[in-house]
């Protein structure tokens, strides 16, 4: 069976706490990369995806602005009450 280096950004304060408890050890260890690789895995696609339909928005989102700032000089915008 080939070796596979799985390297992630686990504080090493909960890498030790978790190995001090046993539970980086044997069937738990690979149970942990397991979900910590698909978590990672998980919200890169999920980041890639708000990154695409953020980019594709940016036409609409200038529309708005710009509808937005004629109302504004027009008078039609109300101001913000910030308690």
């Amino acid at each position: 069976m080939d070796s596979v280096t799985i390297t992630l950004n686990v504080p090493k304060s909960i890498a030790d706490a978790l190995q001090a408890q046993g539970l980086l050890e044997g069937q738990a260890l690979s149970d942990f990369l397991e979900a910590a690789l698909w978590y990672k895995q998980t919200s890169d696609e999920i980041e890639r995806g708000w990154d695409e339909r953020f980019a594709k928005s940016i036409d609409v989102l200038e529309a708005m602005a710009r509808e937005a700032r004629r109302e504004h000089l027009a008078g039609k915008s109300l101001p913000i009450e910030c308690d």
